[in-house]
């Protein structure tokens, strides 16, 4: 059976865990294929090679992932990611959101004065 890799791809480990360095959840880059034996070894993103694995406990990997996303970000945005919690549908962690109401001249009123407005657009529809 030929390999479904090539070097270059990026793919997941997704099982026997117990059995090679991979990491759950990270993506690695093919470098190194072992057609007689169904095993590849693969780059993490900080340039380290791990052990051989088989080929049926890897998955391709086509979605941009965090690490990937860190390496393309400023400094700036990176330093600014860390003010939420999780990464998808970014919420400002409570303690961050009081600061900016604690610091910010007048927001608090403007955003009491603009969910009244808001209202009172609501209740006139």
């Amino acid at each position: 059976m030929p390999c479904p890799f090539k070097q270059g791809d990026s793919i997941r480990p997704v099982a026997m865990f117990e059995h090679h360095d991979y990491r759950r959840g990270e993506s690695y880059t093919v470098v190194e294929i072992d057609p007689n034996d169904s095993t590849l070894k693969a780059r993490d993103e900080h340039g380290q090679t791990g052990r051989w694995i088989r080929w049926r406990d890897c998955e391709k990997f086509n979605d941009i992932g965090w690490e990937w996303l860190k390496g393309q970000l400023s400094v700036e945005a990176l330093e600014l990611l860390t003010a939420f919690d999780g990464l998808q549908n970014l919420k400002l962690r409570p303690q961050v959101r009081m600061a900016l109401v604690n610091h910010l001249p007048g927001l608090k009123d403007k955003v009491l004065d603009a969910c009244v407005s808001l209202e009172s657009k609501t209740n006139e529809i």
